[in-house]
């Protein structure tokens, strides 16, 4: 499946095939009853307007979902990759990302964190929100064929 905006890559995170083969397939089938409730009998409009909300509703649930998903990945990675050959280190890193830990466990559990390694995680990490808010604002404008809203 091709979307506007898509960049075209071999391999896609868990997150986004879990996006594309369950999440999408929960949405088909509200899509599904908004085709069944369609008709001219009384009270169409109040089970079609359920219908729109529980849509609506269902689609955000769903997105924040993968981007949850997304955000463990990414976490899970990122934390292998910067705290290699110690597990409790790595598993205290990964709590600091996906749960918002304090440092203080990293250091707690191994991990001696530095300040040029804050630094460095500092610089990296914006980098990449740099890059992800690029990568999001061109989409949008492209799925709306419009300039990058920001």
């Amino acid at each position: 499946m091709s979307y506007p905006g898509d960049i075209v890559s071999a391999m896609t995170s868990i997150a986004l095939q879990y996006w594309r083969n369950r999440r999408l397939d929960y949405l088909d089938d509200l899509l599904v009853a908004h085709r069944l409730v369609r008709g001219t009998a009384i009270g169409r409009r109040r089970r079609m307007s359920a219908v729109n909300a529980a849509l609506v509703l269902r689609l955000a649930a769903e997105f924040q979902g993968f981007a949850r998903d997304l955000h463990e990945e990414a976490s899970d990675t990122f934390a292998s990759w910067i705290v290699t050959g110690n597990l409790v280190a790595r598993s205290a890193a990964y709590d600091l990302l996906v749960n918002g830990a304090k440092l203080s466990a990293l250091k707690a559990s191994g991990c001696h964190t530095v300040l040029g390694t804050v630094r460095r995680w500092h610089r990296d990490t914006d980098v990449l929100a740099s890059n992800l808010d690029v990568a999001v604002g061109d989409w949008l404008g492209q799925a709306f064929g419009r300039s990058n809203p920001w």
